[in-house]
């Protein structure tokens, strides 16, 4: 656990300094996210195995699913992390839609745009996964939680109240 400690913290650090010189936010995008840095930011695990993170848009808790994240190594370790910062700090993305670079209203939302400072790609190059097919009434996506029922489950395990839709990667 310590090392994924060290590991988590080290990908923080590289998420707040690339996020400081990329192009892809606009200055108050940057100055927002980074802010968050000066503050605590809580972890808490995710099990579900179709996410690699999730966070409440305005909150100050990330929730990361270190055996399906760590694997995919440190530039995706950096992207979700920077992705679900943007979250807590009150950006949001809709469902899943169009395809990676497209600057649609999914890829061109402010918490896929933080993505291209990490690696100059999006790490969300995957199609829904199988998780959709799961046939508990809950829409799921690669990228992670999209519905209010998944808010609420989310926010009970969290022991708070949603404040706002659920945000993953």
């Amino acid at each position: 656990m310590a090392a994924q400690k060290k590991k988590l913290y080290e990908r923080h650090s590289f998420a707040y300094y690339r996020a400081g010189l990329t192009e892809h936010l606009t200055p108050t995008e940057k100055s927002n996210v980074r802010a968050l840095y000066w503050g605590r930011i809580y972890h808490d695990v995710n099990n579900d195995p179709g996410v690699n993170g999730s966070a409440f848009r305005g909150g100050r808790q990330l929730f990361v699913n270190f055996n399906v994240l760590f694997p995919q190594g440190d530039n995706e370790i950096a992207q979700t992390l920077l992705h679900e910062m943007m979250h807590c700090a009150g950006y949001s993305h809709p469902s899943k839609s169009g395809t990676p670079g497209d600057n649609g209203p999914y890829f061109g939302s402010a918490p896929l745009r933080a993505e291209l400072a990490i690696a100059g790609v999006q790490s969300d190059v995957v199609t829904l996964a199988a998780a959709d097919s799961a046939d508990d009434g809950v829409l799921r996506e690669v990228c992670g939680v999209v519905d209010v029922e998944a808010d609420e489950r989310i926010a009970a395990a969290a022991g708070a109240a949603p404040d706002g839709k659920a945000e993953g990667v």
